[in-house]
């Protein structure tokens, strides 16, 4: 089974990641800013999504942390501010998606299946 991190301040989109994650049988962890993220970093997540906007700073800043911490574990960038600098920026950290708020439940499923794919593919 798959651990995702929710790294975002928004409790309502924190609920639909996590409940349509959850049915799909993931393991959900939430942190609402940077310090309780990084804090979170040491269970090695699969997956991370990563707000920019948190309350104790940029989520670009927690970037160099993940590679640090957990090198293994793929970022997807969400923000309703994504400005193509941004996006270049996250793709220069070679994050694994950017998401623009807001986004649909069945989005969600087409990334995460996608994601699962080649998880696979890199797993054999």
């Amino acid at each position: 089974m798959k651990n995702i991190l929710i790294i975002d301040d928004e409790e309502d989109l924190c609920w639909l990641l996590s409940n349509t994650l959850q049915k799909k049988g993931y393991n959900i962890s939430i942190a609402n800013t940077i310090s309780d993220g990084t804090a979170r970093l040491k269970n090695v997540p699969d997956l991370l999504f990563l707000d920019l906007k948190l309350p104790d700073g940029d989520g670009m800043d927690l970037l160099p942390r993940i590679r640090e911490i957990t090198p293994q574990t793929s970022v997807v960038i969400i923000s309703a501010y994504g400005s193509e600098e941004k996006r270049e920026e996250a793709k220069d950290e070679g994050i694994y998606g950017f998401l623009d708020k807001p986004f649909t439940e069945e989005f969600i499923l087409e990334l995460i299946s996608q994601f699962s794919h080649e998880s696979k593919d890199r797993d054999n």
